[in-house]
Formats: C-alpha cells, sequence, structure tokens
C-alpha cells in the first residue's frame, strides 16, 4: 500500500516537474521567436555606393537571412518539444493524482 502511495506521489511531482519545464521552454521560444522579429524589422538596408560594397551587402543579408531562418526552425522545433512535455506532464499528473484517489478509496 505504501509503494502505492510513493508512486502516486512520485508521478504528481514528475508530472508537475515536466509541466513546469515544458513551460519555461515555450517561454523561452516565445522571447526567441519575438528577437527574430525584431532582427528581421531592423533589416532596413541603406543605399550604397559602388558595385563591390553592393556586392558584399548583399551577401552579408543572405547570410544574415539564412542564419535568422535556420534560428528560426530551432526555435520551432523547440516549441513543439515544449508543447509536448507539458502535455505529457499534465497526463502524468493525472494518472499519479488518480493513483492516490483509488489508493485512498480502497484504504477506506
Amino acid at each position: 500500500m505504501k509503494k502505492v502511495i510513493i508512486i502516486g506521489i512520485t508521478l504528481s511531482v514528475l508530472g508537475v516537474s515536466l509541466f513546469a519545464y515544458g513551460s519555461y521552454m515555450s517561454s523561452k521560444a516565445t522571447f526567441d521567436k519575438g528577437r527574430i522579429a525584431q532582427a528581421e524589422a531592423t533589416g532596413q538596408r541603406r543605399p550604397t555606393l559602388g558595385p563591390v560594397r553592393r556586392i558584399v551587402r548583399t551577401r552579408q543579408a543572405e547570410a544574415k537571412q539564412k542564419m535568422l531562418s535556420q534560428t528560426g526552425q530551432k526555435v520551432a522545433a523547440s516549441q513543439v518539444t515544449a508543447n509536448w512535455l507539458r502535455g505529457i506532464g499534465a497526463a502524468i499528473f493525472i494518472i499519479g493524482i488518480g493513483t492516490l484517489i483509488f489508493c485512498r478509496k480502497k484504504r477506506i
């Protein structure tokens, strides 16, 4: 009987921990998404003189855009992972609480 109680408490704590970590990852991903949007918005180009400078600036802009798109993909993947962690954490918490309630009903 004590093993069931310990398992229920452990599952509940594990579920809350996973949910909290998923929420942390989600807020971090949202913050990073805002930073990416800000970086894309500040990418205003000024006119340049000379063909060499124009080519260099174009290459820099392409490299920056490639880096931002890769970072955006990583942020999207971490957002999906955060959603899964929150969902799994909630499910494990419910199972842990259900185990505790089921154990109490049997005891009464």
